[in-house]
C-alpha cells in the first residue's frame, strides 16, 4: 500500500533566439514529496509487516534544452532534454525515499494537432537512462514513456481522455539479480483543461488515470491539477 503526494514548481523560459527553426527555451523542476508505504514480506515464518515514511525534497530535475516549433496555426512539436540529479533525501536503510540516488537523463519529444474544429492529439515520447545507485550498486533499466490525450475544445475548455504507456525496455542490473524486474504500466481516465488566454486567469488541468497490465511495480489511480501562468 503506496501512498504519494506530490508538490511540484515548475519554471520554463523560452526565449527569442532561434536552432534549427524552433525557439529556444530551458527550465526546471523542483518537488516535494509526501510518501507512506505498508507492505507485507512472506517469510518461513509468516508474514512480516514493514512501514515508512519520507517528506522530503525529491530529485531537482533541469531541463537545459527546449526546442519549439510550429509547424503550422494547427501543428505543434518540441524536444527537450532533461536531467534529474541525485539532490533528493536518501538513505539506503530506509523503506521509502523521495530521492532516488542516482541521476536520469530523459530526452523526449512532443506534438499538439488541433483541427479547426477544436479537436486536440497530443503525445508525449520519452526515454530515461538512468544511472547505478552509488549506495545498493542497483541500476534500473532504460525506461519508455509515452503520454497521450484526445479531446475536444469548447471555448476555453478542453475535455477529453488522456493516460500513459510506460514499459521498461532494459533489465535492471545489480549483484545477484538475474530476472531483470523489467516493469510495465498502462493508464487512462478523464482529463479536463481551462484556458483563456488575455484573462489573467491561470491555466488549470486536472486529470485522473487507473493503472492497468502493472508489472514489477505498484499499481494504482493518481489524480493531479496542474496551474500555469504566463508571464
Amino acid at each position: 500500500n503506496l501512498k504519494v503526494n506530490s508538490y511540484s514548481m515548475a519554471y520554463i523560459r523560452m526565449t527569442e533566439h532561434m536552432v534549427g527553426g524552433a525557439r529556444y527555451g530551458w527550465g526546471g523542476v523542483l518537488p516535494v514529496l509526501d510518501m507512506s508505504m505498508n507492505l507485507s514480506v512472506p517469510t518461513p515464518a509468516g508474514p512480516v509487516g514493514l512501514s515508512g515514511k519520507n517528506q522530503a525534497l525529491g530529485d531537482v530535475q533541469l531541463i537545459p534544452v527546449i526546442l519549439q516549433w510550429v509547424h503550422n496555426p494547427g501543428l505543434f512539436s518540441n524536444f527537450q532534454l532533461a536531467a534529474q540529479l541525485p539532490t533528493g533525501s536518501y538513505d539506503k536503510n530506509r523503506l521509502i525515499n523521495a530521492g532516488t540516488n542516482h541521476a536520469t537523463l530523459s530526452p523526449s519529444w512532443a506534438f499538439t494537432w488541433i483541427q479547426p474544429g477544436g479537436f486536440e492529439v497530443s503525445s508525449w515520447f520519452q526515454l530515461n537512462f538512468n544511472q547505478r545507485n552509488k549506495d545498493t550498486n542497483y541500476r534500473s533499466g532504460t525506461e519508455y514513456e509515452h503520454d497521450f490525450a484526445v479531446g475536444q475544445h469548447f471555448g476555453p475548455w478542453t475535455a477529453g481522455l488522456g493516460g500513459y504507456l510506460y514499459q521498461q525496455i532494459s533489465d535492471d542490473v545489480a549483484p545477484g539479480l538475474t530476472n531483470g524486474n523489467r516493469s510495465r504500466a498502462l493508464a487512462l481516465g478523464p482529463a479536463l483543461t481551462y484556458f483563456q488566454p488575455g484573462s489573467g486567469l491561470p491555466l488549470v488541468s486536472m486529470h485522473i488515470y487507473r493503472e492497468t497490465q502493472v508489472r514489477n511495480r505498484t499499481q494504482g489511480t493518481s489524480a493531479a491539477i496542474r496551474l500555469g501562468w504566463s508571464f
